[in-house]
């Protein structure tokens, strides 16, 4: 870093002196000079002879190389003589004419073009850097947390990595495709991860204690789960657990609902493995006949004899008495019309789906299915409109709300199936939202809705560009900046990037306004003066430097240029290969900050006061400039340490 630092400043000075040492003469070339400086001259009042100063004597020392005195040997060419005075004053006229001029202003006109632009585009590069490391870091910090159990629940595998990675984060983009399987392996395993928290996470007491809820969620899963894994309907209800789910509180008619579903489901299941249930005619065909239609019921009835434990319901209320009722007949008639026409909607979906390619199948088509096999599902609601049973069910707003088998789940399994991540984020987000009534959800909550949208954001990137997307989408206020933070002292090259808002007086001009008139972005470069853990260079902490790792700092920040006007062009266009040329004079901006680092964070706050850059805007045709003017202002700026001149460790 260093040699190339050296190389820089090199390279300004061959530049500078370039422009202060005589060319290769060609007599032409300075001929023509010298009579046009001698013509400037004549015009004067008196008329004048060229002066022999200090840019003449440079061009004419290629002429006399071995002169000890060149006005002398002037005189003495009798050619020369007439055009030139003795002891003559030095001329501003030779300075322009010949191409000679002082040293600031050499450098005040050098061409700093690609200069500035280059550190505008590294500046620019690494602002984004550095709040990228700030959010991977934040990331590794919450999920690592107790308050955040869930989220480890949830996410394992990411939770495993970051874990592994640890304190390499900050290079996080030499793991960034290890990230995306882990984040892609976490949110195909949602389902399954969100029953484990629901059973076993921070919220375990809660859904303990509200087990009509418990119910609702794991009901959802244990469905959506099914879809997922492409089981059909029929084996999905018939592999419900009941007694797993419907347990607890209240729900003693929602148990005895969903094993009724579960009989009657299995009481017509069809001997072709072409489908699950017998045809809806051949169902009809059936219950046409008033004695294939007792016979049926009475097999029925001797099934759910043998069950055991019986099935029942509150106030125990035997399945077996209600169906031995001949006032429930008509009903249960009903239901098993009802159940096979939604049985069919569901099987003509699998066949649209079976009968295409993999690549074809529709969002549309996934839908249907879902959505068919959720509302078959459902129909457990209609085993209350048993007349018997309707008593039970009225006022029971535990196994009401049971019975409704939540959708969310399946919504969350569709967009699992179709890789749309960020959806499936959205439901389980609305899931915690509808049915996690407690107050220390919020924490949870807002971390499922950043970091997993984030995450399925990479899980659905395609390119390098989209990771850097989904990354810039979502990045917040470490890296580089930490050493001021966490160091007794420290000096350095630093440049800082970030919004102004100030004062700005232009030379000439009275402002008649409010005393903040001015906003934009600032890029200044100079040498900062740090100390760690402290605030208005005072030391915080009892303990001394290996306390509040990464604690605020202070710092006093000598500015010599601000690429403002370039650094915020370079933000929205990246692209473009050249910009319109800058001088050096034109992006010179002296002044004094005192900046505040921010713990944990890449961001200071700065207030100071500088001579502004006359440089206002840069586009990809023109820049535009201002007068002198200066600036007070205050700033939230991301703090980039370019050079390392010194530092103090923390045992010196």
């Amino acid at each position: 870093m260093k040699i190339n630092l050296y190389k820089v400043l090199l390279m300004l000075m061959f530049l500078s002196a370039k422009n202060l040492t005589a060319q290769d003469r060609i007599p032409y070339y300075d001929a023509m000079a010298l009579k046009k400086l001698f013509s400037l001259h004549q015009k004067e009042n008196p008329p004048t002879k060229i002066p022999v100063d200090a840019n003449v004597s440079k061009l004419l020392q290629f002429y006399f190389p071995n002169s000890a005195d060149i006005e002398a040997d002037i005189q003495a060419n009798a050619l020369l003589r007439p055009f030139f005075s003795v002891g003559g004053n030095a001329s501003l006229h030779s300075a322009a004419v010949l191409g000679f001029s002082s040293l600031s202003g050499s450098i005040d006109n050098l061409d700093v073009t690609n200069l500035a632009d280059g550190f505008a585009k590294f500046l620019v590069k690494r602002t984004k850097q550095e709040l990228n490391v700030a959010f991977f870091s934040k990331f590794s910090d919450l999920i690592s947390k107790d308050e955040y159990k869930d989220a480890r629940i949830l996410f394992p595998q990411t939770f495993n990595l970051l874990n592994a990675i640890g304190s390499q984060i900050y290079n996080y983009e030499a793991y960034i495709n290890a990230l995306k399987e882990a984040f892609e392996k976490d949110l195909n395993s949602l389902l399954p991860n969100l029953e484990k928290v629901i059973k076993d996470g921070r919220y375990k007491t809660f859904f303990n204690a509200n087990p009509e809820l418990k119910a609702i969620c794991l009901s959802s899963i244990f469905v959506g789960e099914g879809l997922l894994s492409k089981e059909h309907v029929g084996k999905i209800i018939a592999d419900f657990p009941v007694d797993s789910i419907f347990v607890g509180g209240d729900l003693t008619n929602a148990n005895g609902a969903m094993k009724t579903l579960q009989l009657f489901s299995e009481s017509i299941r069809s001997k072709s493995s072409s489908h699950y249930w017998v045809g809806f005619d051949s169902l009809k065909i059936l219950l046409a006949d008033p004695v294939a239609t007792k016979i049926f019921l009475g097999l029925l009835y001797q099934w759910a004899e043998i069950k055991n434990p019986p099935i029942t319901f509150s106030g125990g209320v035997k399945l077996t008495d209600e169906l031995a009722k001949p006032e429930n007949l008509s009903q249960i008639i009903s239901f098993f019309y009802s159940f096979q026409n939604q049985a069919d909607i569901v099987s003509n979906a699998i066949k649209n789906i079976s009968g295409k390619e993999a690549d074809k199948v529709t969002f549309t088509d996934y839908y249907a299915l879902y959505n068919s096999s959720v509302d078959l599902i459902s129909k457990v609601i209609e085993i209350q409109s048993i007349p018997s049973l309707k008593p039970l069910f009225s006022g029971n707003a535990a196994s009401q709300k049971a019975l409704g088998i939540a959708r969310q789940g399946s919504d969350i399994a569709l967009d699992i199936n179709r890789k749309n991540y960020s959806s499936a984020i959205i439901g389980l987000f609305q899931l915690y939202t509808v049915y996690v009534e407690d107050q220390t959800q919020g924490k949870v909550k807002s971390f499922i809705l950043k970091y997993g949208s984030f995450m399925a954001a990479i899980a659905q990137a395609n390119s390098s560009d989209d990771v850097e997307a989904a990354i810039e989408a979502v990045a917040l206020p470490s890296g580089s900046s930490r050493i001021k933070r966490e160091t007794p002292f420290n000096v350095s090259l630093n440049g800082y990037t970030g919004l102004f808002y100030g004062r700005e007086q232009i030379d000439g001009v009275t402002n008649t306004g409010s005393y903040f008139n001015s906003y934009g972005v600032s890029a200044p470069i100079g040498i900062s003066i740090s100390r760690g853990h402290s605030f208005l260079f005072l030391g915080t902490g009892k303990k001394g430097w290996k306390e509040n790792k990464y604690g605020w700092s202070s710092t006093l920040f000598l500015s010599v240029v601000d690429i403002g006007a370039l650094a915020s062009f370079r933000f929205t266009n990246d692209s473009t290969q050249t910009v319109p040329n800058i001088q050096l004079k034109d992006i010179i901006s002296p002044g004094v900050f005192y900046s505040i680092g921010i713990p944990k964070s890449p961001l200071s706050f700065s207030c100071g006061y500088q001579l502004g850059p006359l440089l206002r805007e840069v586009t990809q045709t023109k820049n535009s400039y201002s007068q002198n003017y200066t600036r007070f202002s205050i700033s939230l700026c991301v703090d980039i340490p370019l050079l390392n001149f010194y530092t103090k460790s923390k045992d010196n």
